[in-house]
């Protein structure tokens, strides 16, 4: 059986992971990443 924590860590954890908006910071640091390894992509 698979002990799942307290109760407690999960809603910390949840209340981490809500506080940032899906993408946000991901899509500008992958358009970067980009721009760094091919520029030609943007044509």
């Amino acid at each position: 059986e698979i002990d799942p924590g307290p109760t407690d860590i999960w809603e910390l954890s949840k209340r981490q992971y809500d506080h940032f908006p899906l993408g946000k910071y991901e899509w500008p640091a992958l358009l970067r990443l980009m721009d760094q390894k091919d520029p030609s992509y943007r044509q």
